[in-house]
C-alpha cells in the first residue's frame, strides 16, 4: 500500500508509542494481546507497521493501554478549540 509520507510516518511513531506504553506498564506483548483478543503477531504489527493492521484491533489494544477514550477525546470535534470553532461557523451558516 502506497501511503502518503507524512501518514506512514505518523503510523510508525503511533506504533512505536504503543510498545512504549506497553512496556512503562510492566504488560508483555502475550498479555496485551491475550486481553485484546488479538494474535501476539497482530500486536508486533500493531507496534510495527499500524498500517497493516484493521482499526478494531489497534483500538482493543488502546483498550487494554488505558488510551481508547483519550484518542477518543483527541478527535472529538466538541474538544477542541479548532472543533469548536468548524461546528459554531457551521451553526452560524445555517442561521
Amino acid at each position: 500500500m502506497n501511503l502518503h509520507p507524512k501518514t506512514e510516518q505518523l503510523l510508525g511513531k503511533m506504533g512505536s508509542d504503543l510498545r512504549t506504553w506497553r512496556v512503562m506498564q510492566g504488560l508483555t506483548a502475550s498479555r496485551v494481546a491475550d486481553r485484546a483478543g488479538i494474535t501476539r503477531t497482530t500486536l508486533r504489527d500493531i507496534e510495527t507497521q499500524p498500517g497493516s493492521v484493521r482499526l478494531e484491533n489497534f483500538l482493543a489494544v488502546l483498550a487494554v493501554l488505558g488510551l481508547d477514550e483519550t484518542v477518543a477525546a483527541a478527535i472529538d470535534p466538541t474538544q477542541s478549540i479548532r472543533g469548536q470553532t468548524l461546528l459554531t461557523a457551521a451553526v452560524r451558516k445555517d442561521l
